[in-house]
């Protein structure tokens, strides 16, 4: 075995050691849930989706996810109890709310909550795509609220 043989098998591996980001989304809205999935994978995302609140921190428990995208309205619960939730196993989890209903409360909330995105329906995917990447990247998106 030569020098550059050794070099590539090593770059391999680091290339194979990387683990691709993970995102959970919680949407009520199995379209929006299957639309972001699509657009997050096709970019290199792992993605698990849920449909309610009690599906979402079913699958927030086995697995350590980089990003949660969570509606603020959901079923049994809000998404503000879903990332509460999160950051219990999770504490710097990266966090973006999504809702059709925007209002200066659910604002304020999530400001106290230090959610890192809030993003009012109808949703663009590619920038939903683009801000997941700087917060994975640990830069402000510049996503307009």
């Amino acid at each position: 075995m030569n020098l550059s043989t050794v070099s590539n098998q090593e770059s391999n591996l680091s290339k194979n050691s990387l683990k691709q980001p993970r995102v959970l989304v919680v949407d009520d809205e199995p379209l929006i849930c299957w639309s972001l999935r699509s657009a997050l994978m096709n970019k290199g995302f792992e993605v698990a989706t849920a449909t309610s609140f009690k599906e979402g921190i079913r699958e927030i428990f086995p697995r350590n996810f980089d990003v949660l995208i969570v509606d603020l309205k959901l079923d049994e619960s809000d998404g503000f109890n879903v990332i509460i939730e999160a950051r219990k196993k999770n504490p710097l989890i990266k966090t973006v709310m999504i809702t059709a209903f925007g209002d200066e409360n659910s604002r304020h909330k999530a400001d106290e909550l230090d959610v890192n995105l809030f993003i009012e329906k109808p949703l663009v995917l590619s920038e939903i795509v683009h801000s997941v990447s700087l917060l994975i990247k640990k830069k402000t998106p510049p996503y307009p609220n």
